[in-house]
């Protein structure tokens, strides 16, 4: 049919040919945020301002199935995610995506992925195209064996020896058409404050199953998430075993050494900001697990917050750990951090800092975000960093 003829008929149907795509977007939009409701064909038609027939025709038309077809692949797209988090029996999976029961979502499954969904989860545990999308969940991954098929790779996060065989799908976001041609099985990726149903989450989830960690839960909960996805729970579990041992007895010999002296976490950007790392990053390390004393004013702060050369002395802090905040690994940026240490360095206020006239700071600019980042790997690195700032 030609264009024109289209439009003859749009406009004989009561659709705008300017509008008719805002139209039928409207219909996905709503698919993907009520696929767990029961939707029928009338109800999308109403949505689109459009008589029953002719919209399930302009539909097919935009993308090659019926409105129900493309339902069905949006709740099975979801019912992969789902089956990947480990969690839900398949049945609960099933009523929650608004299948009438389970065998009826099997046959479903079965007929757009080529497998029975118990098998498909079987193969996912098993796969080794895991795309991860951060440094977090690399060093999640790292830590359990895994080195990833495809990652998020820059210079701020500097384990380019482990990561030289990884395909790079971006420097420091995903680039989804990278992401998209490297044909993962599983993406993982932090959570974050956006809603669930965003685009962004939306347009993972068409690419491959995405496991998307919880903003608000901490790194040990994260571990078991991604472990149980892929299958490694035993890794996970004696990786725990031995990290709570070094733990144990790193926190009797440095209490040892330094008694209650504080320990202040100071991060420095390149335009010479200072934020105070709270207790969640590096902090749930020295604070949580290794049980330090937390300087004053420190127990008010979760992630960072900004503070000036001048308030750093209210936080009588007898030792500091001095590293990068929201380095992005450029050259361009590593030369305007070192510039603006050394301009630090070299302010009186600095000087008079406790731990600065004792000599009890200790620089670790030149290591990016290997430390800092959320994860077992970094945490297990940054112990033997503290190990050696305290002994040195």
């Amino acid at each position: 049919m030609s264009d024109q003829a289209n439009c003859d008929e749009m406009t004989r149907n009561g659709a705008d040919c300017n509008t008719l795509a805002d139209r039928l977007q409207a219909t996905i939009d709503f698919m993907e945020e009520h696929y767990s409701e029961a939707i029928t064909r009338e109800q999308l038609a109403a949505i689109a301002g459009l008589h029953p027939d002719y919209y399930t025709r302009v539909f097919k038309r935009h993308f090659a199935c019926s409105p129900i077809r493309y339902l069905t692949k949006v709740r099975i797209r979801h019912a992969k995610s789902r089956l990947l988090n480990g969690t839900e029996p398949a049945k609960m999976i099933a009523y929650s995506l608004g299948f009438s029961d389970e065998f009826y979502f099997s046959r479903k499954f079965k007929s757009q992925v080529g497998l029975a969904p118990s098998l498909y989860v079987k193969r996912l545990r098993n796969t080794e195209k895991i795309a991860s999308l951060n440094h977090l969940t690399t060093g999640h991954l790292l830590a359990l064996g895994i080195t990833p098929y495809a990652a998020v790779l820059n210079r701020a996060f500097q384990l380019e020896d482990k990561l030289s065989q990884v395909l790079p799908i971006g420097y420091f976001n995903p680039e989804m058409e990278k992401l998209m041609n490297a044909k993962p099985e599983i993406i993982v990726t932090r959570g974050n404050r956006e809603e669930e149903l965003s685009l962004r989450l939306r347009q993972l989830n068409q690419i491959a199953p995405t496991l998307k960690l919880d903003f608000e839960q901490d790194w040990r909960q994260h571990f078991q998430e991604i472990a149980r996805a892929i299958n490694k729970q035993r890794e996970a579990a004696d990786w725990m075993g031995h990290y709570e041992e070094k733990v144990l007895q790193m926190s009797c010999s440095i209490r040892k050494r330094i008694g209650s002296e504080r320990i202040l976490l100071l991060g420095i950007n390149a335009a010479g900001e200072l934020y105070i790392y709270g207790q969640r990053n590096l902090g749930s390390v020295l604070y949580q697990d290794l049980g330090l004393e937390i300087p004053e004013g420190v127990k008010n702060i979760s992630h960072y917050q900004q503070v000036s050369l001048r308030q750093l002395a209210t936080y009588e802090a007898e030792r500091i750990l001095l590293m990068s905040f929201q380095y992005d690994g450029k050259s361009l940026t590593k030369l305007k951090l070192a510039k603006e240490v050394e301009r630090l360095f070299a302010r009186a206020q600095w000087k008079q800092l406790p731990a600065v006239r004792q000599g009890k700071v200790f620089n670790l600019i030149g290591s990016g975000h290997l430390y800092t980042s959320y994860n077992p790997w970094s945490h297990n690195l940054l112990l033997d960093i503290v190990k050696q700032s305290i002994t040195s």
